[in-house]
């Protein structure tokens, strides 16, 4: 008689259990779910422990974790459909800190696209069973795949000398911390022993312990040692910032508050959420799509300037209504302290900065910013403001597509510096109230913009660039701007610029994010973040190209220099509102960052 049996291995394991899940699903076996939920957690709990030691451990506990979620849901277990959306997370980060010469980057694509398709899933149920700390730790995960990687990198310069050993020798050791924490966070679900209603505390514990453990010093290089649990917290004690994450769900929306106050008191609870009635994820999607159809239209002169601002006046007034109503009943003194909100999803197309709150632009009355995660933010808040030169430049383009604002405007913004713009070319028509839209439809152009501007973005403390801007929503690293030639966000991406500068993007969408990744906030104000600035202002749809945007501009950088860009942009928003401009003039800008 054999005494000890074999385990089999995990990929058979997986591929029973899933035969399993199918079966039942498809008999209508509904009384099979129990034990189909125990061989999943039995997996489970033999995977995580493999994260290092086996390469497939990682992708097999991203794959029961998927289908396990669901007999959960068919049990309304909330607490155990955010366990699974929680380890399925780290599975996932845990792959993209070990990347190795035998990683898949196609495979790493699949799986995050899956991962990011369920956060909010994830996150609607972290909300209905009483963990709103786990919402921060499950966007911490799915809104830094591509630029955590950048973020180490440049935190690991600020750490080490220009050596390449020392910088090899920094990695190593920052990829080991990384991927220890990757995979003591997908131990959490599977370790909690206590009652359900209790984990959040747990958790919140958890991330107060190891928030003391990080980086005593504080001395750079702090991206590098932050991640997960953990970014949050230091996000909210290097900004000074309440954290608001907002996001739809199956049923309903969902806002989650990690309170500054809190964050030095272990007697207070850090977080805590509530629902958002009629904004699940159908809905967010469907006002995101109607804002970029009205935005078509209105490029392709199929609407009026005045029909177009109406429908962004409506959007604006629902904003406010649906979201940042309920928000400060249950808050009511974020209307007077800092807060930086952090949108999941398609809830980043909506316009928060400048919706309607008690009958004004959001902006203008909250000290508010936005930003693509907690650890953006920390990259944002890692520097003070820069000072020093000042970049401002045009180009509005010829033929159809001509800009004749941008011009002036470069001309307004460089007057308040006392310096001379860089104008690509001058306009050759007139502007016009009704001014057409900042974008141009199809592939930036093949030249690429010149070496000089790069090495002045790099270098300038204030950057302030109007010009058409052209999205790829399906490939965002192929978005660019149009400046005597394509300057690519894939090549942003890859420079260093002034740590704590501030840059202006008076274009396109640029705040826009990828339809494939959506998730990932993967845009222009993120990859900005990611390469040193503190603050990036940018747009959520076309910017017309009109004297009222000329003047915003203006107004903007007038204050600039005697507060943040974050005040600086509410007041000149403020401004234009008072004044009687089109929303469509104000509304899509937004400031990201510190």
């Amino acid at each position: 008689m054999q005494l000890f049996r074999r385990k089999k291995s995990l990929e058979i394991r997986y591929l029973e259990l899933k035969e399993q899940i199918d079966h039942a699903v498809a008999a209508q076996e509904a009384h099979r779910w129990r034990q189909i939920r125990d061989r999943a957690w039995e997996l489970l709990k033999d995977a995580v422990p493999l994260f290092v030691s086996d390469p497939k451990a990682p992708i097999i506990a991203h794959a029961t974790a998927k289908i396990a979620i669901v007999p959960e849901m068919a049990s309304g277990s909330w607490h155990r459909v955010m366990a699974l959306g929680w380890i399925a997370s780290t599975a996932i980060g845990f792959l993209e800190t070990a990347k190795g010469p035998e990683s898949d980057p196609q495979l790493m694509e699949v799986l995050a696209m899956d991962l990011y398709r369920r956060a909010e899933m994830t996150a609607y149920a972290a909300h209905r069973a009483g963990v709103p700390m786990n919402v921060a730790v499950i966007a911490e995960q799915i809104t830094s795949l591509r630029l955590g990687e950048r973020a180490l990198q440049r935190s690991l310069m600020a750490m080490a000398s220009r050596s390449m050993a020392d910088l090899d020798h920094m990695e190593d050791l920052m990829g080991t911390r990384l991927r220890l924490a990757q995979t003591s966070a997908a131990f959490g679900p599977l370790e909690f022993r206590g009652k359900p209603e209790e984990m959040n505390g747990w958790l919140e514990e958890s991330a107060r312990r190891e928030f003391a453990t990080i980086d005593q010093d504080r001395r750079g290089g702090r991206v590098a040692m932050v991640g997960g649990i953990v970014a949050p917290l230091e996000a909210i004690r290097l900004s000074g910032r309440s954290l608001l994450y907002v996001s739809g769900g199956l049923f309903e929306g969902v806002a989650v508050l990690l309170d500054e106050s809190a964050l030095n008191d272990p007697t207070r609870q850090i977080s805590s959420s509530i629902s958002l009635p009629g904004i699940d994820v159908n809905v967010v999607a469907s006002k995101a799509a109607s804002l970029h159809k009205a935005a078509a239209d209105r490029r392709s002169r199929l609407v009026s300037g005045r029909v177009f601002a109406q429908h962004v006046e409506q959007l604006l007034a629902w904003v406010g209504d649906t979201v940042w109503r309920p928000i400060l009943d249950r808050w009511p003194d974020l209307s007077q302290r800092p807060v930086a909100v952090i949108p999941l999803g398609e809830f980043a197309q909506l316009p928060l900065y400048t919706a309607m709150v008690e009958g004004r632009p959001a902006c203008s009355v909250l000290d508010l910013t936005i930003a693509p995660s907690a650890r953006s933010l920390v990259m944002a808040s890692e520097y003070p403001t820069a000072n020093g030169e000042v970049l401002v430049a045009a180009d509005p383009s010829s033929g159809d597509d001509e800009l004749p604002c941008v011009v002036d405007e470069a001309k307004a913004v460089a007057a308040v510096y006392g310096t001379d713009p860089t104008i690509f070319r001058e306009s050759t028509v007139y502007a016009s109230q009704d001014g057409r839209l900042r974008t141009v439809s199809g592939r930036p152009p093949d030249e690429s913009a010149g070496t000089e501007l790069l090495s002045r973005l790099r270098s300038s403390a204030v950057v302030h660039l109007a010009c058409h801007g052209v999205i790829a929503p399906y490939a965002p690293l192929k978005s660019a701007l149009i400046l005597g030639g394509a300057l690519s966000l894939e090549t942003v991406l890859a420079e260093d610029l002034l740590p704590g500068c501030t840059v202006v993007l008076s274009a396109c969408d640029l705040a826009g994010i990828g339809i494939d990744l959506p998730g990932e906030q993967l845009g222009f104000p993120a990859v900005l973040l990611a390469g040193a600035a503190r603050n990036v202002v940018a747009a959520l749809w076309p910017v017309p190209d009109t004297p009222r945007t000329v003047r915003l501009m203006k107004r903007f950088h007038e204050v600039l220099p005697s507060t943040t860009p974050t005040r600086a942009l509410g007041t000149a928003v403020g401004h234009a509102f008072d004044s009687g401009a089109p929303a469509s003039v104000w509304a899509p800008f937004t400031c990201f960052g510190a």
